[in-house]
C-alpha cells in the first residue's frame, strides 16, 4: 500500500514537476509569437518606409524630368530666336550689299543725274532704261508680239533675254524696248524683220511721258460738221456734211455727192471693178440715160428734191441716213479740187 502511495505521490510529483514545464513552454511560444508579430510589424513599417522612399524618389525623378523638359524647351526657344535673328541680319546684309553694289555700278552709256520730278526719286536712276527703235509703219504691234514671244521662248534656254518689256504707242513707225543696256536690246531684236537697228535711248525725264495715256480730244459732232465715210463701198472716204443729228447721237443724216452706176460703161458695170464717178444729180440726164422719169418730191430744206432708185436727192446731193460709228470727223477739212 505504501508502495502504492509512494508511487502515487511520485506520480503526483512528476505531474507537479511537469505542469510548470508546460506553462513554461506555453509562455515561450507566446513570447516568440509576440516577437514574430513585432518583427512583422517592423518589416511592414520598413516596407512602408521603403515604399515611401521609392515614391519620393519617383516623384523627385518626375519633377526632375519636368524640370529637364522645361529647360530643354527654353533652350530650344533661345536657339530658334538666335537663328531667326541671325537669318534676318544675313538677309539685311545681303540686300544692303546688293543694292549698294548696283548703286556703285555705272555703265558707260548711263546719263548724268537728271533734274525735275526724278530728283526726289533716287531709285529711278537704277531702273531699266527705255530704248527707241524705228520700224516699218504699220508693223509696230506685230514686232512687239514677236519680241515678247522670243523672250518667252528664251526663258527655257540657258541664256534668256535680258529685256524687261516691249511696247508701241500711237506714234507710227516706232517701238520701245525696256532694258538695262543697249546690248541687251540689240541681242533681243536680232533677226526680226521690218526693224531698223538704230537704237536711241529715251531720256530718263521723258520716260513717263511715253507711258502717259493721251486722251484724244474729239471734236463734238453736230449739224454742219464735215465728215468722211468709213464704210467699205463706193463712198469710202468721201466727204459729206451733217444736216441732221438724232437726239441720242447714234444716227446722222448727211449729204454728199452721189456716185451712180449709170455713169459706168457696160463692161465696167459687169465686172464691178471701177468706182463710179462723183457727179451732182441731174434729173434730165438720169432720165435720158435710163429712159425712166425721175419723180420730184418735197425737199426737207425747201430745195429741189428727187427720188431715184430708192434714193433721195436734194440740190444735186444724195441725202443719206447713216450710223455715227460709220463716220470719221477728226481733222476733216473740205477743200476745192
Amino acid at each position: 500500500t505504501m508502495s502504492d502511495d509512494g508511487s502515487g505521490s511520485e506520480f503526483e510529483e512528476e505531474q507537479t514537476r511537469q505542469r510548470p514545464a508546460k506553462r513554461a513552454r506555453g509562455g515561450r511560444s507566446q513570447f516568440i509569437e509576440e516577437e514574430v508579430d513585432v518583427e512583422d510589424d517592423e518589416d511592414e513599417e520598413d516596407e512602408e518606409d521603403d515604399n515611401e522612399d521609392e515614391n519620393e524618389e519617383a516623384d523627385e525623378e518626375d519633377e526632375g524630368d519636368e524640370i529637364d523638359e522645361e529647360e530643354t524647351e527654353r533652350h530650344n526657344r533661345r536657339l530658334d530666336a538666335e537663328r531667326r535673328r541671325r537669318e534676318e541680319e544675313e538677309l539685311r546684309e545681303h540686300v544692303k550689299q546688293r543694292y549698294e553694289s548696283e548703286r556703285a555700278t555705272r555703265y558707260a552709256d548711263d546719263e548724268e543725274p537728271v533734274q525735275g520730278r526724278f530728283q526726289d526719286l533716287p531709285d529711278a536712276q537704277r531702273d531699266p532704261k527705255l530704248w527707241l527703235m524705228k520700224c516699218k509703219p504699220g508693223a509696230e504691234k506685230m514686232l512687239v508680239i514677236s519680241l515678247m514671244q522670243k523672250y518667252l521662248d528664251s526663258r527655257e534656254t540657258e541664256r534668256p533675254l535680258q529685256i524687261k518689256s516691249a511696247l508701241c504707242t500711237d506714234i507710227k513707225g516706232y517701238i520701245y524696248v525696256e532694258a538695262m543696256r543697249e546690248a541687251h536690246v540689240r541681242e533681243a531684236t536680232q533677226g526680226l524683220n521690218n526693224l531698223f537697228y538704230k537704237i536711241v535711248q529715251v531720256p530718263t525725264k521723258e520716260m513717263t511721258d511715253v507711258m502717259r495715256v493721251r486722251a484724244a480730244e474729239k471734236a463734238p459732232l453736230g449739224r454742219g460738221s464735215w465728215v468722211r465715210l468709213k464704210r467699205n463701198d463706193e463712198y469710202k472716204d468721201d466727204l459729206a456734211q451733217v444736216v441732221y443729228l438724232e437726239a441720242d447721237g447714234s444716227r446722222a443724216t448727211i449729204r454728199l455727192i452721189p456716185r451712180l452706176k449709170i455713169y459706168l460703161q457696160r463692161e465696167d458695170n459687169e465686172y464691178g471693178k471701177v468706182r463710179p464717178p462723183a457727179r451732182l444729180f441731174n434729173p434730165e440726164e438720169v432720165s435720158r440715160l435710163t429712159g425712166e422719169e425721175v419723180m420730184s418730191t418735197r425737199s426737207v430744206n425747201s430745195g429741189e428734191g428727187y427720188v431715184y432708185d430708192g434714193m433721195t436727192f436734194e440740190d444735186g446731193c444724195l441725202i443719206k441716213t447713216i450710223a455715227v460709228r460709220g463716220l470719221r470727223w477728226e481733222n476733216v477739212t473740205p477743200s476745192l479740187v
